[in-house]
């Protein structure tokens, strides 16, 4: 059960207290016990359901009286390259971070390298007959793909969970080859 389906169950607000907790827990068990509903096979269930969402959200009131501690150390996200955007997944539990703080993320993806296409080696002249000459890529050292990091800031009120965050200019920038650089974004999935 999540926490959002727990607390419109009980209907609750997102910044409840113990105290509203406990009436809206009773509340409910009241109004939704079995022995008020006897004819009714689905009681038992509906009852259950209603005291899961309790024990959820008095595991989160607990949690929610320990003090918040900055989060320093960067979390990492594993990122996949869709052109020159860095699109990631992070799992971050907003109600357990500092309102108004900022979270460091490093942001890591494979791209296939620019200078080779991807083959891991580049021409470097002719042969006396007039075929190609192959060495390895310098710039990705034979591999076809380089490894791309990013080191970013997210501000807490953004972190909804379910909600897509596009952070302008953060992506890959285009291969200098092409002439005018472009920047891609930076696209991360909360959950």
């Amino acid at each position: 059960m999540r926490f959002e389906d727990a607390t419109e169950l009980l209907a609750l607000d997102d910044d409840f207290t113990t105290s509203e907790l406990a009436r809206a827990f009773r509340r409910a068990a009241l109004l939704h016990h079995p022995d008020r509903h006897c004819g009714d096979p689905h009681a038992t269930e509906r009852f259950l359901e209603i005291q899961r969402a309790y024990a959820l959200l008095a595991h989160h009131a607990s949690d929610a009286k320990q003090p918040l501690k900055p989060i320093t150390t960067p979390i990492r996200v594993r990122c996949v390259t869709m052109g020159k955007d860095l699109v990631g997944s992070v799992a971050i539990d907003a109600r357990r971070v500092r309102r108004n703080t900022w979270i460091p993320l490093v942001l890591w993806a494979a791209r296939t390298c620019p200078w080779c296409t991807g083959d891991g080696e580049i021409v470097v002249g002719k042969s006396f007959f007039g075929r190609d000459v192959h060495a390895p890529c310098p710039h990705c050292e034979g591999l076809g793909v380089q490894a791309v990091e990013r080191r970013i800031r997210v501000r807490t009120p953004s972190l909804r969970s379910g909600t897509a965050l596009r952070l302008r200019g953060g992506g890959i920038t285009e291969t200098p080859r092409e002439g005018e650089a472009r920047v891609g974004d930076v696209v991360l999935h909360l959950r």
